[in-house]
């Protein structure tokens, strides 16, 4: 009896996980056309200064902090070895390839993302967005499609803004304090960085952007009723996010080695 109990539960979960993965498949599509000429502009403009240049301090500070972490962790795993000439190289790949994506999603997941899918929580419980259908206004348009694309455009932009920091402090800290070559320092980086490289980075923070601007907003319109229910919709927004970009970034890796480098 015990195990008929098992599977029935266990039938029922992935049922109701296979029903939400449909939903959002299909909510994606509807994101994905949902921007068009119904669409203000003024509203699209204003998530992008939400999600990409209100993120631009919290980007800087991590940053710089990544980058500096990182040259002197090299300097001292390399200098081992007698190879510390490859400092800049070793910085500037980890960095392009996997940190600046990465961590910029996850900071921009938890400070826009978990804002965005509270803020829409908050109008499906208190039943705004049928008013907004009672008045004829289609909520994808005017509200979900410029949240979503936000994230798509302004992840990549901000990815690549944090590579430039996060290199160019390495590049001060590991000059200015641990004494390493200037000269050696940039040469090591314009031998070894590929176009390839860059692009995969950006290529990155596009996916990501993608990916977590489809789970808040999804998120946020399938809040439960109560203070409970936004609270919970927001951590899962988070949690599901995050996990889908780590999962996506060992993905795109390994694609990415294969095909493109």
């Amino acid at each position: 009896m015990r195990l008929i109990n098992s599977l029935v539960f266990l039938g029922r979960w992935c049922l109701n996980q296979l029903e939400e993965i449909g939903k959002l498949v299909i909510f994606t599509g509807s994101l994905i056309f949902g921007f068009g000429i119904h669409t203000r502009l003024k509203n699209f403009l204003e998530q992008l200064v939400r999600v990409g240049t209100n993120g631009l301090p919290v980007i800087t500070f991590m940053s710089v902090f990544v980058g500096g972490v990182m040259v002197v962790q090299s300097e001292y795993t390399l200098r081992k070895f007698g190879a510390e000439g490859f400092t800049g190289s070793a910085v500037a790949l980890a960095v392009i390839r996997e940190l600046s994506p990465v961590l910029t999603s996850l900071l921009v997941i938890g400070r826009s993302g978990s804002a965005i899918t509270a803020e829409i929580g908050v109008m499906s419980i208190t039943e705004q967005l049928d008013a907004l259908k009672s008045l004829k206004v289609n909520p994808v348009t005017y509200l979900f499609a410029p949240r979503f694309y936000a994230f798509v455009i302004s992840m990549p932009i901000l990815t690549a803004y944090s590579m430039v920091i996060a290199i160019l402090s390495g590049y001060l800290i590991g000059v200015g304090f641990l004494g390493l070559s200037k000269g050696l320092f940039i040469s090591q980086m314009q031998s070894n960085v590929e176009y390839s490289d860059i692009v995969s980075g950006i290529l990155k923070g596009f996916v990501f952007g993608f990916i977590s601007g489809t789970i808040s907003v999804f998120k946020g319109l399938h809040t439960k009723q109560g203070a409970s229910g936004v609270n919970l919709a927001t951590t899962q927004s988070v949690v599901y996010s995050s996990i889908a970009v780590l999962v996506t970034d060992f993905i795109l890796t390994g694609l990415f080695l294969r095909y493109l480098f």
